[in-house]
């Protein structure tokens, strides 16, 4: 008699509670790292945007809102898939640079929803509830 190959019922029922488990202490995990990822490129963006600033100031003697003029892709404009909206706030002497985070980010990362860069290098990080998080940077 030949034995039957295979697997029981029982079997793939427990693997698949398995899986379900993995993935279930997995996927936030996950989501943490890319709100984290998305963050990272937004500060990049900051910082990238503020040498160029920068150097608009020594060539114009003043700062500009108009982010296009210094590299970006309009004055205000969207990075990281969507996720952070940058734009800036200067006159002749002072600059302030701003990454708002989008529902779905803000959601994922609330203690760094909106991080700020001022023409001092002064770094901030707030959202609505607690005005401002520490780590954020």
């Amino acid at each position: 008699m030949n034995p039957v190959r295979g697997f029981s019922l029982i079997e793939l029922m427990v693997t698949v509670v398995v899986v379900g488990i993995i993935a279930s202490v997995a996927y936030p995990s996950y989501t943490r790292y890319l709100a984290k990822s998305n963050r990272a490129e937004a500060q990049a963006e900051l910082m990238r945007l503020a040498g160029l600033e920068e150097q608009y100031r020594i060539d114009h003697r003043s700062y500009t809102s108009d982010l296009s003029k210094v590299g970006g892709t309009a004055s205000s404009y969207s990075i990281a898939k969507g996720t952070f909206t940058v734009s800036a706030t200067a006159d002749t002497d002072t600059l302030t640079l701003t990454a708002t985070a989008s529902s779905a980010q803000a959601d994922k990362d609330p203690d760094c929803a909106v991080l700020s860069l001022d023409e001092t290098g002064k770094k901030t990080a707030k959202n609505s509830s607690n005005g401002g998080a520490d780590g954020c940077w």
